[in-house]
């Protein structure tokens, strides 16, 4: 027959090893959370809203190429094992019939869709994992910043530019859907024209362009990825 203290003895250890069982599965899972958000850097677009509350500046906030407004800057193929490939996609949302928006519009807009204030004086989206910038919102006139306070009545605005800078996740087509998505519906809820970045509106041809510059640059990018992991 087991002596009682044994047998106290057997179930404290079996105790202790089901807690440490439970406290290793608990850090893996934390752990695969982590790098799943790293990974997935997009938002999952559902209308307006975006599925992490705001985050505080803590990533890059001048990723935006500062020739933006300038032509077109082709920088030379990155090198492997080395940054990866970037592609800028901006878009254009115009005040309708030449009437400027006013600081109240765009401060309706910023609130609608959670947009951020930067450091560098322009709006941002943040991703789900709240770590990158998903796109910026400037001003379309230069040197494209926003003052602090919107509903300034000396601030108008003709028209906003919308830039996605490529990466942002791993799947670059996806992030391009979002962002598409997400400028129509901003432009829709200012009663602005969507457009292209030479201010032309925005045709069904032209974002099959779009898309399909992208789907080229995806492949790029894929073919870069797996450089790195050689």
């Amino acid at each position: 027959m087991t002596n009682p203290s044994v047998l106290l003895l057997r179930i404290t250890a079996a105790i202790i090893i089901l807690v440490a069982i439970a406290g290793t599965s608990l850090m893996i899972k934390r752990q695969r959370d982590r790098e799943r958000d790293i990974h997935d850097g997009h938002p999952k677009y559902r209308g307006s809203t975006l599925d992490a509350p705001p985050a505080e500046h803590n990533r890059k906030t001048s990723r935006l190429n500062p020739g933006i407004f300038g032509g077109s800057k082709n920088s030379a193929p990155p090198k492997p094992r080395s940054k990866p490939p970037e592609l800028i996609v901006p878009l254009t949302i115009m005040a309708p019939n030449n009437h400027p928006f006013s600081g109240k519009t765009i401060s309706r807009l910023v609130q609608a869709f959670g947009l951020q204030y930067s450091p560098n004086q322009t709006y941002e989206l943040i991703g789900a994992g709240g770590r990158e910038i998903f796109c910026t919102m400037l001003d379309v006139r230069r040197p494209g910043i926003f003052p602090q306070n919107l509903d300034n009545a000396e601030h108008n605005y003709e028209g906003l530019m919308l830039v996605l800078q490529l990466p942002v996740s791993q799947e670059p087509v996806k992030d391009w859907e979002t962002f598409s998505a997400l400028a129509h519906e901003m432009a829709e809820h200012c009663d602005g024209c969507l457009s292209d970045h030479k201010r032309r509106p925005l045709e069904e041809r032209a974002l099959a362009r779009y898309r399909k510059n992208i789907e080229g640059y995806e492949e790029h990018y894929q073919n870069w990825l797996r450089l790195q992991r050689g």
